[in-house]
């Protein structure tokens, strides 16, 4: 893909090989991060204030109140910079000096111009609201005229920008090398909780789709290798992964519903169920094919629920090879205690070390009796 112009400003000096220049790099970085910082000078004294900002094509869109002094400064023709910056990791070292972070930024320099045509500034206001929230443009009421006329647009440029990132782990002096300190990397995500209503909302209006599916933009770029990456390794042909934006909702779905332990499971009980585990997708290129997940507190316990693999794919070995990856997990080591529920797999979690309870006497539950029918008195 083709760079965007180099300029003395925005030519990377300092750490020169963590730049990027090609516009792939960066419009990926624009449109996963949810807050743009924007600088500007009114009155011979600088601010930088922040913002939400989207990206159409080669421009970059910034909204607000039409009273907006930033925005107005802006549209007067005077220069902005935007910045962008996600953290990805906090790279721990075995020296105070060399402690660093993983991070992915971009810097857009340029004049910006105000938007006045209506429809241009209709569709602004959409990609700002669907780079959020997707799919929450028509799940509101559209903005009217006079609510269009009170917002300010701005347009700017994505021609003089670069983008720098650092990836890997901690780079320390060699001596320091047979230090006995613990040293790589935390990686860090941005996550989405569960919806919380508006108290005045009426009880009778359904939870959308493009709610309580919605995970934050991943702070993982295509194509842009770095510490915090998902989980993935290869079983033959196939990929597992535990990234969670190829998960696919209504594979995953169609399939509990026809299982015997999550009859008529509804789709938003599915939808929170992954957003709360750890999942590892089974893929045959782009199409998912089979899944695990586990429910852990990453100190003491696992429970291992919903593993599957669609019919046409059985007999590979593609269920031993998900339980080796669950098992094999680097956060889920050194447990106390792996737990599951089978009705007729014991043959393939033997293999991994499950067995009856030790203490069965011991075991409790307290099933919730009509939220969802189970084919059987068994849960997996």
């Amino acid at each position: 893909m083709e760079e965007t112009r180099r300029t003395p400003r925005t030519t990377v000096k300092r750490m020169a090989k963590r730049a990027a220049y090609k516009r792939e790099a960066i419009h990926s970085i624009l449109d996963r991060a949810m807050v743009c910082h924007v600088g500007f000078v009114s009155g011979g004294a600088p601010s930088v204030l922040p913002t939400l900002h989207a990206r159409i094509g080669e421009r970059l869109y910034l909204h607000g109140s039409a009273a907006s002094h930033m925005l107005r400064t802006a549209a007067a023709g005077g220069e902005i910079c935007v910045t962008v910056t996600m953290i990805d990791g906090l790279v721990l070292a075995r020296s105070a000096f060399h402690h660093s972070v993983n991070y992915r930024s971009a810097v857009i320099f340029g004049r910006a111009v105000r938007v006045d045509d209506p429809a241009q500034k209709l569709a602004a206001m959409r990609a700002l609201v669907e780079h959020v929230a997707p799919g929450r443009w028509a799940g509101t009421r559209a903005p009217s005229e006079k609510e269009i006329a009170a917002t300010l647009i701005l347009e700017l440029p994505i021609e003089e920008a670069s983008a720098k990132i650092r990836t890997g782990g901690p780079v320390d002096d060699e001596a320091d090398y047979a230090l006995p300190h613990w040293a790589g990397v935390i990686p860090l995500t941005l996550a989405a909780s569960a919806p919380v209503a508006d108290p005045r909302l009426d009880p009778s209006i359904p939870l959308p789709p493009h709610v309580f599916e919605y995970r934050a933009p991943d702070a993982r770029a295509p194509g842009l290798a770095h510490d915090g990456a998902p989980f993935a390794q290869r079983a033959g042909g196939f990929l597992i992964t535990t990234d969670v934006s190829r998960l696919d909702l209504n594979v995953i779905h169609q399939f509990l519903t026809r299982s015997y332990w999550t009859a008529e499971v509804p789709r938003q009980v599915v939808a929170q169920a992954l957003k709360n585990s750890l999942c590892f997708g089974l893929y045959d290129g782009e199409s998912q094919i089979g899944l695990a997940r586990v429910i852990s507190d990453y100190a003491t316990f696992a429970y291992v629920a919903d593993v599957f693999v669609l019919e046409q794919y059985r007999g590979r070995g593609l269920s031993k090879a998900l339980m080796a990856a669950a098992m094999a997990h680097p956060h889920l080591q050194g447990l106390r205690r792996w737990t599951l529920a089978t009705r007729d797999a014991h043959g393939l979690y033997r293999k991994f070390g499950f067995d009856a309870p030790q203490f069965p006497d011991r075991l409790m539950e307290r099933a919730a009796p009509g939220v969802y029918r189970n084919r059987s008195a068994d849960a997996k």
